[in-house]
């Protein structure tokens, strides 16, 4: 339940390797998240898992992650 702002200024002010969204409602799932991310110098890999997503479109550069363990996994590929 971040508002998409706050995530965005965390993402410029940390430069993170990865950004997970989690959804655990579909009216949590906002594709306009993803799409209002920041493009930072260094390239963020962005995941979105949880069943919010299940039915809803993951846009681009998302990639879907279908549980925590994998958010676990994909996470340390990026950061690696």
């Amino acid at each position: 339940r971040l508002h998409a702002d706050a995530l965005a200024a965390a993402e410029r002010r940390t430069a993170p390797a990865a950004v997970v969204l989690w959804a655990q409602l579909p009216r949590y799932a906002d594709p306009g998240v993803v799409t209002s991310l920041p493009r930072t110098r260094q390239q963020v890999r962005v995941f979105a898992g949880g069943p919010g997503w299940e039915r809803g479109v993951v846009p681009q550069p998302a990639e879907r992650i279908n549980d925590l363990a994998s958010a676990a996994d994909a996470v340390e590929r990026a950061v690696c």
